[in-house]
């Protein structure tokens, strides 16, 4: 028998368990026949098409939340007390606000 990519691992099962690729019937050209392993019933399964609409219509929501915490990022920064100098709020405020865009990029 030979093994290529399309040779599955594991064969028919029998009693409950699966045998080897090696131990199952093959076809005379070595190859294992799709309703063996199990890929001839066309079971159709249903799209869940109303849990994707309401997805589609709540993404372009994400980015206009988003920007709804510039206006108030930099008094959020002063009454947590992150830095007193005031030249310096303008920095931490980039931080807090640059900082979930770009976790996101490496997810």
């Amino acid at each position: 028998m030979t093994n290529s990519e399309r040779t599955p691992l594991l064969g028919p099962s029998q009693n409950g368990r699966p045998q080897s690729s090696a131990a199952s019937s093959e076809t005379q050209d070595g190859s294992i026949s799709e309703s063996q392993i199990g890929l001839d019933s066309k079971e159709m399964t249903p799209v869940p098409k109303m849990q994707l609409a309401i997805l589609c219509l709540l993404r372009p929501l994400d980015p206009m939340s988003f920007t709804q915490i510039f206006p108030y990022i930099n008094s959020y920064i002063l009454s947590l007390g992150v830095t007193d100098d005031l030249s310096q709020v303008a920095f931490y405020s980039g931080i807090a606000v640059s900082s979930p865009s770009c976790l996101t990029s490496f997810c």
